[in-house]
């Protein structure tokens, strides 16, 4: 269990996506503890992403972390899907053997 593991991403869209408890929210989304994830809304108020009034876990994004969102979705969706050992690879043989040229 380490802040580490609840990344920018997944506390700015708990911020964008949820209306109050971001940090249970963070909670179940990544099976951290609550202390953990805590932290990670922290670390994102202290880098200037979020802000809040009261209390840490009702705040809101601040200009710098909606662009901050915004990049970082725009990352993921160019990001091609993880490769697992059940996906064939473009560099697999194919099948048929080649076209023979004359």
């Amino acid at each position: 269990m380490s802040r580490k593991d609840v990344t920018t991403l997944l506390v700015l869209r708990a911020y964008r996506d949820t209306q109050v408890h971001r940090c249970e929210a963070l909670v179940s989304i990544t099976g951290e503890c609550e202390k953990v994830c805590f932290r990670a809304i922290e670390r994102e108020h202290d880098r200037g992403m979020i802000d809040y009034g009261m209390s840490l876990g009702n705040g809101w994004l601040t200009m710098a972390g909606l662009s901050e969102l915004k990049r970082l979705d725009a990352i993921e969706a160019r990001s091609p899907p993880p490769h697992t050992a059940d996906t064939p690879t473009a560099s697999a043989p194919d099948a048929s053997p080649p076209p023979s040229v004359r």
